[in-house]
């Protein structure tokens, strides 16, 4: 009987499935004897506590980022005030201070393939080191 007869007949198209899955089972079953289990498993007990540890971990993290932050912006209101009141004052350090920065401002321009090339590499590395966290978190 052609397939489009059976269909006729049977509308549920049981026999069909049925067929069917058979056909994928058979296929199923040669596939799991081909192929082979992968050797050196880890434990699902360290998988576990490993997946704990990682997320232990992003938690302090997320907390620790506001205090450095923090840490950070206090650091610049110290600097700050820090530079405000030594031009304020007329200490010797001042004077000398002022005469650094006076003649240093003839090679200013050097300073900026310096500050490029310090920016390029701190990029450079925050990206190797986020793309080796992946690495390590995938394996």
């Amino acid at each position: 009987m052609k397939k489009g007869m059976q269909n006729q007949i049977n509308p549920t198209g049981q026999e069909d499935n049925d067929r069917e899955r058979q056909m994928v089972d058979g296929w199923m079953r040669k596939f799991a004897a081909v192929t082979e289990p992968p050797e050196n498993l880890p434990a699902p007990g360290f998988i576990l506590f490993k997946a704990h540890l990682l997320e232990k971990q992003s938690a302090a993290a997320r907390v620790v980022q506001p205090i450095v932050q923090m840490q950070i912006f206090s650091a610049m209101v110290v600097g700050l005030a820090v530079i405000y009141l030594l031009t304020k004052s007329r200490l010797p350090v001042v004077s000398i201070l002022n005469e650094t920065f006076a003649s240093l401002a003839s090679v200013a321009w050097l300073f900026v393939p310096g500050l490029i090339g310090a920016i390029l590499i701190c990029v450079f590395f925050a990206y190797f080191l986020r793309e080796t966290k992946n690495i390590k978190k995938n394996e």
